[in-house]
């Protein structure tokens, strides 16, 4: 299991321990996440409901008005356009900060956000994935 975000410019994919790095990482240089907003309609099309069935419709609404906010799932859940650059703002503050040497802590040992992304590669990855969050609005699927 893992994440795919799906924006206007293509998407991206992470691992199940990738997108809570980069959540917790933006949120230490100051991210104030939105809540997401639920996206029913979308997934009931994907998996092949009837979109014109007005109880189909009906639970659709229903679910999207009892959705919690949570980036924490893969529901196809909508991040918003300012919630998006909010956190490419932040993680782009955290860059500033990142190390350009790999981390040499053994895997078996915690580390920290900044740790996890110090390094050449996992800054570049950084950045693209900055980009992709610039470019609007996009679904966590």
């Amino acid at each position: 299991m893992g994440y795919d975000f799906t924006g206007k410019n293509g998407g991206f994919s992470l691992n199940v321990s990738g997108w809570p790095w980069v959540y917790n990482l933006a949120v230490a240089y100051g991210w104030r996440p939105a809540g997401t907003v639920g996206n029913a309609h979308y997934y009931a099309e994907l998996s092949g409901a009837d979109m014109n069935d007005p109880k189909t419709q009906a639970e659709c609404d229903k679910q999207d008005r009892e959705w919690d906010g949570r980036y924490s799932s893969n529901d196809f859940q909508q991040v918003t356009a300012e919630d998006a650059d909010n956190l490419a703002e932040a993680l782009e503050n955290a860059l500033r900060h990142l190390p350009r040497k790999e981390s040499t802590i053994p895997e078996n040992v915690e580390v920290s956000p900044i740790e996890e992304f110090s390094g050449l590669e996992e800054r570049r990855w950084l950045r693209e994935f900055i980009e992709f969050c610039r470019a609007g609005s996009f679904t966590i699927g």
